[in-house]
């Protein structure tokens, strides 16, 4: 029994690191002292804000928020991007520097957007979007593919090299995970389930709530 509980928390290391990460922010921080300043766009797919005056993180915060639909997108992205992450950081523990150190949820009203690292540092740091380098495509691919598969049977090429990963503070950071990297069937024959399930389960210590009057709902430009 206390092996086979071994195997399940090092598997989900990076889930049960972004539960810890996120009990030791105080939501109550989040709804009062918080401001927000847009930092740019980390993908095509959302702007990303950067929040300040949050003494209890643990690391930098950042919120992202889709262009065209803000309603939910928080448990939406976190349940699809979360156990990819998850995944990929159980099959190659050193890319939990390069992930981001943490993901959540934050729900401002009736909003939930996706809480995690602002590798900007407020806007201190310029990111940029670079293929994934050499060295970690060739980890990839012993990690995730047998010896008859190639790398781009397994993952996207085009994400691989346009989407996910980006040059921050001098260092490669995967950050963005929408698109994902490899189709749902792929991701299901490597174990997704088992992740998914897992967040699924920890989803409410994954979740922050803000005061209804947040002063953030404005700052978002949030639906009431």
């Amino acid at each position: 029994m206390l092996i086979s509980c071994m195997i399940r928390s090092m598997a989900f290391e990076y889930i049960d690191r972004c539960v810890e990460m996120m009990r030791q922010i105080d939501p109550s921080s989040l709804g009062k002292a918080a401001t927000a300043r847009k930092v740019g766009s980390q993908g095509s797919e959302h702007d990303t804000y950067a929040l300040a005056n949050i003494e209890s993180a643990p690391t930098a915060l950042a919120v992202k928020v889709r262009h065209w639909s803000l309603s939910s997108v928080g448990s939406q992205r976190l349940l699809r991007e979360l156990p990819l992450v998850s995944l990929l950081t159980e099959r190659l523990p050193e890319l939990m520097e390069t992930v981001p150190a943490f993901m959540g949820q934050l729900v401002v009203g009736g909003n939930a957007l996706l809480l995690t690292e602002d590798v900007t540092e407020g806007g201190v740091h310029s990111i940029r979007s670079i293929p994934v380098s050499e060295g970690l495509l060739s980890a990839l691919e012993s990690a995730f593919c047998s010896d008859q598969e190639g790398i781009y049977e397994i993952f996207y090429r085009n994400v691989l090299h346009r989407n996910m990963a980006f040059s921050a503070a001098g260092r490669e950071r995967w950050l963005d995970f929408t698109p994902a990297p490899m189709n749902y069937n792929n991701m299901s024959v490597l174990g997704i389930d088992e992740h998914r399930d897992y967040v699924a389960e920890m989803l409410p210590s994954l979740s922050l709530v803000t005061p209804a009057h947040s002063s953030l709902r404005s700052a978002f430009r949030l639906e009431e």
